[in-house]
């Protein structure tokens, strides 16, 4: 499946595994669910390749039943603001900017300006590890920088 063929689509839920290592990393797995049933994982991005030239870059996903919604619990209200929204563009660092952390996924751009990325591992007791939301381009570049591509420039 092509990284194009995302653009419109629907997500219905996002689900996510973090697994907790006392005094080490913690670890996280996120899965996009799409409208269709479609469970898909974050592409990685090597900054120095373009993901245009990319023929199979969507990591099709089988859904594990102990991943859990981002979308339930009463804490969750601004997350459940990502129900629904579809995937309007996907981005990637090209590079490092001097000063800006390394991104090591692709981002999802969602409608609204929003856009969604993961962190696979991070050190224990952060909270880092797991489904990172951006909620403005402001706040996206603020961490990462302006460095990045558009699938569809």
């Amino acid at each position: 499946m092509k990284l194009k063929s995302l653009i419109g689509k629907e997500i219905e839920d996002i689900r996510v595994i973090v697994k907790y290592e006392s005094y080490g990393l913690d670890f996280a797995d996120s899965f996009i669910v799409l409208k269709g049933n479609i469970v898909i994982g974050i592409p990685w991005i090597d900054g120095e390749e373009s993901i245009e030239n990319e023929d199979d870059l969507i990591w099709e996903r089988t859904l594990p039943p102990e991943a859990s919604s981002i979308f339930e619990g009463k804490g969750n209200e601004k997350l459940k603001k990502l129900k629904g929204k579809k995937i309007i563009n996907c981005l990637y660092y090209t590079d490092s900017e001097n000063g800006f952390i390394q991104a090591e996924k692709a981002f999802f751009e969602l409608e609204e300006e929003k856009f969604i990325t993961e962190i696979t591992a991070a050190p224990n007791g952060t909270g880092h590890a797991g489904l990172w939301v951006f909620y403005s381009k402001e706040e996206l570049e603020k961490r990462y920088g302006t460095n990045y591509r558009r699938l569809n420039e």
